[in-house]
């Protein structure tokens, strides 16, 4: 039996050699679908806060040498005596904060009050509504105790009943908010607000409302006792920044979209990458199938050889002649493509040989013979090298 090999070759690789490719195609084209399939994004509500916050401080030049305040200067907190200084300037200051949402129409007004607990209330000093520009605006408020204390006598006078006296100073701030639509209530709406710092009136000191300064002996008789300062003012130190600055706020529900993701190990992918990557690669993998029949291609049209060791990894002799009884002891099987694959395993070269009696492929595995016969109607239509894809199995 002699033989010749066929020597054309194509020189170009399959990628899918060992189907991971289609393995992998099948998986993008899942989860791709997926995907697609699902919202990559949903609605979900949360709180917003609306607010305006406002700042108090006051400020006196107390009576040079009056020894009643350390470095001859008042500030927040302290008690106002009159013997060292009977009016303050109080700074009031508000900051409007919307999240980014525009505001018209802001004005801000102040009011000086003086009220009793006896039933009545008298204004002091009252101006009128100033124009905001942006969101943020300040003034400063001349509080006279000695002016205040006058009109508490009189009123007190005339109506025969003692109560306790405060000044409060009142800060009010109104405008236009233009809500976004996703907000509940969304559109042009007002607000107003207002704070307030008040100040307890007495014959000889006006001390800040809701704050009242320690003693050495209350702070030791504290410690001794156990018991704890109280903190509304009544008997106690109360939180000046809750005196100095007041927020006035509303919360509104916001309707916000949100990114739908999946967990993939320890990371959160959003639907949205997802989507783009699955078909991305997907892309990828249809440009390597695309190559792929084009390599196959190219080796068929360069011989039987080329499309075998491209397709099957299997080279293809010529036998001149075979011995008789050769192909009656083989194991025949029942196509070109079964029999490639056995040449693969068993990596031997696949023998062709053709007479009168047909066409007829082999491959040799030491005392074995595996051998596939192109049928006569295939043979006279069909290429060699197209026969391997017809047929199937044992």
């Amino acid at each position: 039996m002699s033989r010749h090999r066929d020597g054309s070759g194509s020189g170009l690789h399959l990628v899918r050699g060992v189907g991971w490719l289609e393995a992998l195609m099948l998986i993008a084209v899942l989860v791709a679908a997926w995907a697609w399939a699902k919202p990559s994004t949903t609605e979900v509500t949360s709180a917003v806060e609306y607010s305006a916050v406002y700042s108090f401080d006051y400020t006196a030049p107390p009576v040079p040498g009056s020894r009643l305040y350390a470095d001859d200067s008042i500030t927040f907190g302290d008690p106002i005596f009159f013997a060292a200084a009977d009016s303050v300037d109080v700074e009031v200051a508000v900051d409007f904060r919307t999240h980014g949402a525009p505001i018209s129409e802001a004005t801000m007004a102040t009011r000086v009050v003086v009220s009793s607990d006896a039933g009545w209330s008298r204004v002091l000093l009252e101006s009128d509504p100033t124009p905001i520009e942006g969101v943020a605006a300040s003034t400063t408020v001349p509080v006279n105790f000695a002016l205040a204390l006058n009109l508490a006598r009189e009123l007190t006078e005339a109506s025969g009943v003692k109560g306790k006296t405060v000044v409060s100073v009142i800060a009010s701030a109104s405008a236009v908010i233009d809500l976004p639509p996703a907000v509940e209530g969304g559109g042009a709406r007002p607000i107003d607000t207002v704070a307030s710092l008040t100040f307890d009136l007495e014959e000889k000191v006006a001390t800040l409302h809701g704050h009242g300064q320690l003693s050495p002996l209350d702070v030791v008789e504290a410690i001794e006792t156990g018991t704890v300062l109280a903190s509304d003012g009544a008997g106690g130190g109360g939180s000046l920044g809750d005196l100095s600055t007041q927020k006035v706020s509303t919360t509104l529900q916001q309707l916000r979209t949100q990114d739908e993701t999946v967990s993939v190990g320890r990371w959160n992918v959003s639907i949205e990458h997802l989507r783009y990557g699955a078909s991305a690669l997907l892309g990828v993998l249809l440009l390597l199938l695309a190559y792929d029949a084009i390599v196959l291609r190219i080796a068929q049209r360069r011989g039987e050889s080329a499309f075998l060791n491209t397709r099957y990894q299997a080279g293809l002799l010529t036998l001149v002649d075979v011995p008789a009884g050769v192909y009656d002891e083989a194991l025949v099987v029942g196509s070109f493509e079964t029999l490639a694959r056995v040449a693969r395993d068993v990596e031997a070269d696949i023998l062709y040989h053709a007479d009168d009696s047909g066409e007829r492929y082999f491959v040799f595995d030491g005392p074995r013979v595996f051998a596939y016969e192109v049928p006569r109607e295939s043979a006279a239509n069909t290429p060699a090298s197209e026969q391997g894809t017809q047929g199937g199995g044992w």
